[in-house]
């Protein structure tokens, strides 16, 4: 097969539009190239590269690609050449794209027909040099052979990134129903085209073999929302810690060792394949008893200082842990919520929950093993308000990882981390818009700019000014300290995702440096977020369906005016509002002529200030001072006229507190 047929195959299949047609595409030519005997390894590896483990790493990035283009064309300085060096350094543009843009104004000649073998060959060598001398060339003289669209596609297969806008797993299924299932179980894309080549064949069993990578059993993760789910009570689990390292499988036979990542890359040379050689498997003579001829062990592999004896944290210096992993029965409920708190005090990542009757299942996350974190439920960890600074483009022309600061003094805000995840489509759309809008190239960056900013050596491709910017409720796992001034903070964010956006809050609300110093005050390498332990019962009351109500549509023909006292006001309807409480709230402001601001705070002419020497705790929840527990007299109403007379409302009880208001009919409250 020619590797233009492939290349025309990759420029419909990115073009295509929906994962259908997509689908229905990728079936037609695979069986295109099954008709005509074609090996199918030799294609998927081109159309999959990430999953091809028998060729590896070519080590060669967009920047040294392109200054092997400009050296091909001869590139003078101007336009093409600043085109293809800027490419590289974060624009949104595909580099791929930019690639043929630029090529097709010079190369005019058809290619030489190359063929898929022929292709794989020089992937094969560029792969497997021992050295950078002749690359050059190596490489150009693969580029002279090719046309501007094909060339597009071999570098895109040489940085394993070909934006198909499908998934790797769903190709292989398009090859045969079974062949991501078995890829997971291996991680060897020749082996799954060469059991699978015939389509008729099913595999009914997946096979594990020693010295053959697979895709490892996953923990599922529970919160709130499935603890009891998750946890029958009364049933017996066994609990871990969970490790914060990398995931490793040992294979050992016959006393030769293979190391592989949960991705399926080969780290036999690092540890070693015997007891003789490597960093980590002479430290395993004695280990394995006579009897064990064969083994497979899947675990974390953990940093460890051999100064202070203890294990260190994965990108981080010393975050102290256990020795060792102790393996404890819960045999109720309680028993995982004391081990989750447990786990906090040893400053901990959390915990894993296996059922001990579980089997082991390749790449599967629903077969009965739980991971457990504090930062899974609401009110235990310590959420951040940051300022959004900035953004990076991800594929296409979308912002998708956004940069996040503290206010510093007085207008100076000083970056923290980045972060990526936690956005729903709409939200994602608003930040895009709002830094499109508001922001700037970075290019035009200069800290002397009104709204000071300061980056570290991290910075964005927008960058956007503090009085154009909003608040983000963030939430992270841990501060970590930083060593390589990515960020202007001494400390960066790990695991953060984003919670909310606080369009109501101002930005220099925003969390503070001395704020963040006061977190950080224990001065450790990583500093946890939890603010508390967690209790079941609030666990099991937050597991609670949501209550269903009933949707009542209005009519909107012929509306009747009953007033104009609404004109101009803007609304906040409370979601627990009934008809009684709403039309007792417009009672009031049609008196006063006023309404609430955002923050629910009255904003009355406070006239009459007969509670002005009271502050009140509303007994609205059945749990005292915990808004998240089922709601027992809906207060709204009366806090807003409480307020208009003068009095302060507390949402918990405090000693400032001098005044507890219970609703009707709830006198046996009085003694709690």
């Amino acid at each position: 097969m020619n590797f233009a047929s492939v290349c025309d195959f990759l420029d419909i299949l990115r073009s295509t539009k929906g994962l259908a047609e997509k689908t229905k595409l990728t079936k037609t030519f695979l069986k295109t190239v099954r008709d005509e005997q074609h090996d199918f390894f030799s294609v998927l590896r081109l159309v999959v590269p990430k999953l091809d483990r028998d060729r590896p790493s070519y080590k060669i990035k967009e920047s040294k690609i392109s200054k092997l283009l400009i050296k091909m064309l001869g590139l003078p300085q101007g336009n093409d050449k600043n085109l293809l060096l800027k490419s590289v350094m974060g624009s949104s543009i595909d580099f791929g794209d930019v690639v043929y843009s630029v090529l097709k104004k010079y190369i005019v000649n058809k290619e030489i027909g190359m063929t898929v073998p022929a292709i794989n060959a020089y992937l094969d060598r560029i792969a497997t040099r021992t050295t950078d001398n002749g690359l050059d060339d190596l490489v150009l003289e693969i580029f002279r052979k090719l046309s501007p669209k094909n060339t597009k596609w071999l570098i895109q297969i040489i940085l394993k990134d070909l934006k198909l806008g499908i998934s790797d797993n769903s190709i292989l299924n398009c090859f045969h129903e079974d062949a991501a299932n078995f890829y997971a179980t291996n991680n060897n894309l020749k082996k799954v085209c060469v059991v699978l080549n015939n389509p008729q064949v099913k595999l009914h069993e997946l096979e594990i073999n020693v010295f053959e990578p697979f895709r490892p059993m996953l923990s599922k993760r529970c919160d709130a929302a499935n603890f009891k789910k998750c946890f029958p009570d009364s049933k017996m689990f066994i609990i871990e810690n969970k490790f914060d390292g990398e995931r490793f499988q040992l294979h050992m036979e016959g006393g030769k060792f293979k190391y592989f990542s949960r991705n399926g890359i080969d780290f036999t040379n690092s540890y070693g394949g015997s007891y003789d050689e490597g960093n980590f498997t002479p430290l395993l003579k004695n280990v394995f008893g006579p009897e064990t001829k064969r083994v497979i062990l899947d675990g974390e592999m953990m940093i460890w200082n051999a100064k202070t004896q203890h294990f260190g944290s994965k990108g981080m210096n010393l975050d102290i842990k256990k020795l060792m992993s102790e393996l404890k029965e819960g045999r109720n409920r309680d028993d995982i919520v004391d081990a989750l708190n447990s786990s906090v005090d040893n400053n901990e990542e959390g915990i894993v929950v296996k059922d001990p009757k579980s089997v082991y299942k390749c790449s599967d996350r629903n077969s009965g093993w739980f991971k457990i974190k504090m930062e899974y439920f609401d009110d235990v960890v310590q959420d951040l308000d940051v300022i959004m600074m900035g953004g990076c483009y991800g594929s296409g022309n979308k912002i998708n990882s956004f940069f996040v600061g503290v206010l510093s003094g007085i207008n100076t805000y000083l970056s923290l981390g980045r972060i990526s995840s936690g956005l729903n489509d709409e939200q994602l759309d608003v930040l895009n818009d709002k830094l499109k809008s508001s922001g700037a190239d970075f290019k035009l960056f200069s800290t002397n700019n009104e709204g000071k900013l300061m980056f570290g050596k991290d910075t964005p491709d927008v960058y956007i000014e503090p009085q154009n910017s909003c608040i983000l409720q963030i939430r992270a796992t841990e501060l970590i300290r930083t060593s390589n001034d990515s960020v202007k903070c001494p400390y960066t964010l790990r695991f953060p995702r984003v919670l909310s956006i606080r369009e109501d809050k101002p930005v220099d609300e925003c969390l503070t440096m001395n704020e963040l110093l006061e977190l950080t005050s224990q001065n450790k390498a990583v500093i946890k977020l939890n603010k508390r332990h967690i209790e079941l019962s609030e666990i099991i009351s937050k597991s609670k369906p949501a209550k269903k109500i009933k949707l009542e549509v209005v009519n909107l023909e012929q509306p009747k005016e009953a007033g104009d006292f609404l004109n101009g006001k803007r609304f906040y309807v409370h979601s627990e509002a009934t008809k009684g409480s709403l039309k007792r709230v417009f009672e009031l402001m049609e008196q006063t002529d006023e309404f609430l601001n955002v923050n629910n705070a009255v904003v009355f002419d406070q006239k009459y200030q007969i509670f002005e020497n009271y502050i009140a705790y509303f007994d609205s929840f059945e749990d005292i001072n915990n808004p998240n527990s089922k709601r027992i007299y809906y207060s709204f109403p009366d806090e807003m006229h409480f307020e208009f007379y003068g009095g302060t409302v507390s949402k918990e009880i405090t000693f400032k507190v001098n005044l507890i208001i219970i609703g009707d009919g709830d006198e046996d409250r009085k003694t709690l």
